[in-house]
């Protein structure tokens, strides 16, 4: 089948931020061992990433990496328009080779469900619709929410023909808010960052100083990454922070950095290769995610199947995740940065005191999270489906789920 998958165009491929591009990316090499030809809209430039997919690239070297709040999300929107443009042209282009459509932004799913009806359209929605409490700085960041996900994400939901989420909770938001029962499977992200032959920094960026706690994501209002490094300050002088990704508040970062004495101690990265981005997930102490509201973030499936213990803070409901997981997989529902040093003491003790762990957390994540193998095969299904809604082959999503606490052997998963 010859599948045309939209990113949202937001930053070069591969990157190790925007989890949606890298996701778009990773979902079209995982469809080619099954027979399917994939092309793929995004920034970039082909290369080895790319394996036999095939680019269709967007014509801009723009990336979303401004430090100005305004203008960060303008350009974030220009993009993809951009990259809807992009894949228009393409369609219009290439109309009778495309069977199926799959986007990773709202804009495309919106845009070219309308432009080309007939083209069956897949959307993958990574984000709730709704955060439970808001407490960004950004009175213009929560304006945006409201018009993203009250309206155009509404429109993308209905007008799709099936629609992937990518946790418990967006599903039953996109199922409850925007009224689309019955077309909507449950996805959570899949392991597919390599793990082994990490490299170390080139010699341009020299090692951070250990031990040391790794971050990653955009750094926007909803990412609390100012939240960490406050907690930071509260633990002992002999833990790090390094930080993996832009945005506009890197400003204010710096200056909470500076604020709390913190100078040597917290280290920026703006972008990694996933080589070097695995390499630190392998070397950090922990990994910790601090944000107001996510879907299922794809860095708590890369940092456990690298074997690094995580830390999940966030105010949002997380009911895939719920449970007193184990000792080197954390949630807290706290916004505070007492709670949060408190935890984070709290995991290196136990990593202190448990040498082996990689091994244990990678084999822990493995029987939790859906292999790539069997998404592809998902995906194959649904796709099927779409195109012949009177074929027998439908997604069961019976393996793409996360494992609940429930029915999740108490404490530690041996080596195997």
């Amino acid at each position: 089948m010859r599948i045309l998958i939209v990113s949202r165009a937001s930053y070069a491929l591969p990157n190790s931020q925007g989890g949606a591009d890298a996701y778009a990316l990773r979902t079209g090499l995982l469809l080619i061992p099954r027979g399917h030809e994939v092309y793929l809209v995004g920034q970039g430039r082909p290369g080895p990433a790319f394996g036999k997919i095939r680019f269709v690239r967007v014509p801009t070297q723009r990336q979303v990496t401004s430090r100005r709040r305004l203008a960060y999300f303008a350009k974030g929107f220009l993009l993809s328009i951009a990259g809807v443009l992009t894949a228009a042209r393409f369609l219009y282009q290439h109309r009778d080779e495309i069977d199926v459509i799959h986007s990773n932004s709202n804009v495309g799913a919106l845009v070219l469900k309308r432009l080309f009806p007939e083209k069956p359209l897949v959307y993958t929605l990574h984000d709730p619709l709704v955060s439970r409490r808001s407490t960004s700085r950004s009175v213009l960041e929560r304006a945006i929410r409201i018009v993203n996900n009250g309206v155009i994400e509404k429109l993308a939901l209905k007008g799709a023909d099936h629609v992937i989420a990518v946790s418990g909770e967006v599903k039953a938001q996109a199922e409850q808010l925007a009224g689309v029962t019955g077309k909507v499977s449950l996805f959570y992200p899949f392991a597919s960052l390599a793990t082994t032959g990490g490299k170390a920094p080139p010699p341009d960026r020299p090692e951070p100083p250990r031990p040391f706690i790794l971050s990653v994501g955009a750094q926007t209002g909803r990412k609390r990454f100012d939240l960490l490094i406050r907690a930071l300050a509260l633990d002992g002088p002999e833990l790090h922070l390094v930080l993996v990704g832009n945005g506009p508040d890197r400003d204010h970062l710096v200056q909470t950095v500076t604020d709390r004495g913190l100078e040597g101690r917290v280290v920026f990265y703006d972008r990694v290769s996933e080589p070097v981005l695995s390499w630190l997930y392998q070397q950090a102490v922990a990994f910790a995610i601090v944000s107001e509201r996510e879907g299922f973030p794809t860095t708590l499936v890369e940092a456990t199947v690298n074997g690094t213990p995580t830390l999940y803070v966030t105010e949002g409901a997380t009911p895939d995740l719920d449970g007193d997981l184990s000792d080197f997989f954390r949630v807290i529902h706290s916004l505070s940065e007492t709670d949060i040093a408190e935890a984070i003491s709290s995991l290196s003790a136990w990593v202190d005191t448990n040498r082996t762990h990689r091994r244990t957390i990678a084999s822990w994540a493995r029987t939790r999270f859906p292999s790539g193998d069997t998404v592809a095969s998902e995906l194959s299904h649904i796709y099927r489906r779409v195109t012949d809604p009177q074929s027998p082959s439908g997604p069961t999503g019976a393996s793409t789920k996360f494992v609940p606490p429930a029915s999740a052997p108490a404490g530690p998963i041996p080596p195997p």
